[in-house]
């Protein structure tokens, strides 16, 4: 995987369509494509180059080695990039057509380039919500491990996360207003209502609790924000991110980083188990 810093870097080499066909790899993919149909799988190449770090004569030299290589085991690099790319889309609520469409874009640049050879026999993308349940439930110990070297507004944001057993999406989406009257009375564990982006034509609105510690952790990032000036209303983002212009809204992209480079940080993360992007 690669730091934000080395993504931007890769996006400053190939982050537009028109440097991507200049490369002579992708010249050769796209005389296997319709027309109509090129945008959208250069869009594809793109997303995947900058996830991976690499550029497309990189990932096609990285293929052909692995080809190559006499030990089965070892020719599994880049399908298990594919397979973390899926992951990350599934983390961005990518739908499954459009995860199936990506997925079976890039692998298509391998097949076209190497033939047989490059190809990527993986199944289909199928049900995103396997993955999703599978990494990212941390236990205990790790979660403590990952508390433990993280700066006030990182701490919140995972254990909030953790004790509402809220998704992500739905945790941003909060605004200062739906937890203030609760906090203002000193409720703990702490109510939290709130309408789910998944079912919630089914399941209608939801509650769930913060634990007095993360309360207490909620308390203090509120403070600490109205010292640095912020004037909070309640309708003010719940969680944002710092930028040149001041707070944003943070992005689900944002927290994801955070969780793998945290992670990574607590020696957690060799396999990319959290926040994979």
């Amino acid at each position: 995987m690669t730091t934000p810093t080395e993504k931007n870097e890769v996006n400053n080499k190939y982050g537009d369509f028109e440097k991507l066909r200049r490369y002579q790899e992708v010249q050769t993919w796209l005389r296997t494509i319709g027309e109509s149909s090129v945008s959208v799988y250069i869009n594809a190449l793109k997303k995947f180059c900058e996830f991976s770090g690499k550029n497309p004569h990189e990932l096609i030299l990285m293929r052909d080695k692995e080809t190559r290589n006499p030990d089965p085991n070892s020719r599994t690099g880049v399908r298990d990039l594919i397979l973390d790319f899926r992951r990350y889309l599934e983390m961005e609520d990518y739908a499954p057509k459009t995860i199936n469409a990506l997925d079976g874009a890039v692998r298509s640049f391998f097949t076209a380039v190497l033939g047989k050879a490059g190809m990527i026999n993986v199944k289909n993308y199928r049900n995103r919500e396997v993955a999703i349940k599978k990494d990212l439930v941390p236990t205990l110990e790790e979660l403590r491990k990952m508390v433990d070297i993280c700066n006030l507004p990182e701490k919140l944001r995972i254990l909030f996360i953790a004790q509402t057993g809220m998704r992500i999406s739905d945790a941003l989406k909060l605004k200062v207003g739906d937890i203030q009257r609760e906090l203002d009375l000193g409720r703990v564990p702490l109510g939290i209502s709130y309408l789910p982006k998944k079912d919630r034509e089914s399941i209608g609105e939801r509650i769930t609790f913060l634990a007095s510690d993360g309360v207490e952790l909620l308390k203090r990032y509120l403070e600490m924000r109205q010292r640095k000036g912020e004037n909070l209303t309640p309708e003010s983002p719940l969680f944002v991110g710092r930028t040149r212009r001041g707070n944003k809204p943070l992005t689900q992209q944002k927290f994801n980083k955070m969780l793998k480079n945290i992670a990574a940080k607590a020696g957690l993360n060799g396999d990319g188990k959290y926040g994979v992007i």
